[in-house]
């Protein structure tokens, strides 16, 4: 894959030591996407729990209570 950078207004193709840094880079957002991807899908999923457990009747009160039940 070539990379291309602009150095003082002209544009110069990358070498392959300066491409192999930005790997970690890319990688890092592609992992925090991900996490954050994680947690949303994490915090939906809890509403959708709470919101089940109300539909069958359960106060909040209760549904507090199993929660901290182990």
């Amino acid at each position: 894959m070539v990379q291309i950078k602009n150095v003082d207004g002209v544009e110069i193709e990358m070498s392959a030591e300066e491409i192999a840094t930005l790997t970690p880079a890319t990688g890092s957002v592609e992992k925090n996407k991900q996490d954050s991807d994680e947690a949303e899908k994490k915090a939906t999923d809890k509403a959708n729990a709470n919101q089940k457990l109300k539909d069958l009747g359960l106060t909040d009160d209760e549904i507090k209570a199993i929660k901290s039940w182990h």
